[in-house]
């Protein structure tokens, strides 16, 4: 399961050739450097900052399970940025039983939500929940942001998709 935030800010803007370490219009680097010295301050450990095709990863340490932030900017405008927060537990905890992520990640979403709220520089906070399910993110989200597929049927739900790589 992965928590995600998507929020509006003019404090992060791209440095000049960071699309060229992402991919062209992904930058997110100022976002993860922000979110580093925050969770610092927070008495989190981070590893390093590292680029990735869909914008940067910075990674927790000392946690329970394998976790990451990612960053990076919206196709909304470019004010809008996206944060997930991903734990992943290991075999053996998901062997032994003891993979169960819910109550981590809700810590972690927490302190990620306390960190964005805290900052005068970021406003219209919106979290949702994503599950992989058969190799789709489904994404839950009460406003529409990205295009959506709606299911027919009685609980019929707006799901947000993204195709995972």
């Amino acid at each position: 399961m992965k928590a995600i935030v998507e929020f509006r800010s003019t404090a992060f803007p791209p440095y000049e050739d960071e699309e060229e370490e992402i991919n062209p219009g992904r930058w997110g680097k100022r976002l993860a450097e922000f979110l580093k010295i925050q969770f610092r301050d927070h008495g989190i450990l981070t590893g390093d900052i590292c680029f990735e095709d869909w914008g940067v990863a910075l990674p927790l340490l000392g946690q329970e399970f394998s976790t990451l932030i990612g960053c990076g900017n919206s196709e909304q405008s470019d004010d809008s940025y996206l944060c997930f927060v991903s734990m992943t537990p290991s075999l053996s905890q998901k062997l032994f039983g003891k993979g169960n992520t819910r109550n981590s990640l809700a810590a972690m979403k927490a302190k990620l939500d306390q960190i964005l709220s805290e900052s005068p520089e970021i406003s219209d906070i919106l979290w949702s929940e994503a599950n992989l399910i058969e190799g789709l993110w489904m994404i839950y989200a009460s406003t529409p942001i990205l295009p959506t597929v709606a299911l027919p049927g009685k609980h019929a739900l707006r799901y947000h998709v993204l195709v995972k790589n």
